[in-house]
């Protein structure tokens, strides 16, 4: 389903990494829609994420390269309604092995309510 005209889940999409705002913190457009995204949630195999092996997002990911994402609508009204749940490189994660998508009501229970 949708709020205004934005899903509530996007879900198994590919997006160019439009910035990179710290060592933790990126953007994703994905056809106009931004996601914003934590070094937490960036798979660098079926394993593991940056995080986990101490790895900053320029170390990993740059400006204009293409990823998948799933992703959770949070604020319909902000420049960046999207929180990503997870996101990879098709390098990096593949097949049976790419990250499932989190509900939005998982992230946060008010959402549940938008």
């Amino acid at each position: 389903t949708a709020i205004g005209n934005l899903p509530k889940h996007l879900e198994l999409k590919t997006g160019v990494i439009a910035k990179i705002i710290d060592g933790n913190y990126g953007i994703i457009n994905q056809d106009g829609k931004f996601v914003v995204f934590d070094v937490c949630d960036f798979w660098i195999s079926a394993t593991k994420t940056a995080a986990n092996e101490n790895l900053k997002l320029g170390d990993v990911v740059s400006p204009g390269e293409l990823v998948c994402f799933h992703a959770a609508l949070v604020n319909p009204r902000s420049t960046i309604p999207y929180l990503a749940t997870s996101v990879w490189t098709e390098q990096s994660v593949q097949g049976d092995s790419m990250p499932t998508l989190i509900n939005r009501e998982k992230i946060h229970p008010v959402l549940h309510h938008l």
